[in-house]
């Protein structure tokens, strides 16, 4: 992560699908300090380059749960995040949110929360496949809604399907006319 540029990303500091209930998993049973969460490494895992990665396994509740903002988790992840790398820029990133009116105000309802806080730097939509089909209006409206909160938005995870050189050519105009 860099401190002048976001042009690339590297460094992730949760994945919503590693966060685990206590119980499990292995993940023991209790709630487990917000001090505490950020020296849980729990295994290294091979990156895409053969080098690894610490994966940090995380329960919900160690993290505050939904709380009164619903979203008090997430809060919670970034003011950590804020803390231990402040040069950072910060960014939630998701999939399927363009796609579907209703994902992008929860989306919306979500980054509002970090930015009262000052925790949000930039806004992340990931583009795989499954998630760009439908009409591009409806894509278009719904970036023109996270455009509003004036941070950067930045496509993530850009895939495109096809079998052959034509079909992909023709995705890649009919998301980007």
């Amino acid at each position: 992560v860099c401190d002048q540029d976001a042009s690339w990303r590297r460094h992730t500091a949760l994945i919503g699908d590693d966060l685990r209930e206590p119980g499990e998993h292995g993940v023991e049973q209790g709630v487990v300090p917000l001090g505490v969460v950020r020296l849980q490494r729990v295994q290294r895992v091979p990156d895409d380059r053969g080098q690894g990665s610490d994966q940090v396994v995380l329960s919900l509740a160690a993290l505050g749960g939904d709380g009164a903002t619903g979203w008090d988790w997430i809060i919670n992840a970034f003011t950590l995040a804020r803390q231990y790398f402040p040069n950072a820029k910060l960014m939630l990133n998701d999939f399927s949110i363009t796609n579907d009116g209703n994902a992008t105000t929860t989306y919306l309802e979500i980054i509002r929360l970090l930015q009262d806080r000052g925790l949000i730097d930039l806004i992340g939509i990931q583009g795989h496949a499954f998630s760009t089909t439908g009409p591009m209006s409806t894509h278009t409206g719904n970036i023109a809604r996270l455009a509003e909160t004036g941070l950067p938005i930045y496509v993530t995870e850009l895939d495109i399907d096809g079998n052959d050189d034509p079909v992909q050519l023709a995705e890649y105009q009919r998301i980007f006319p």
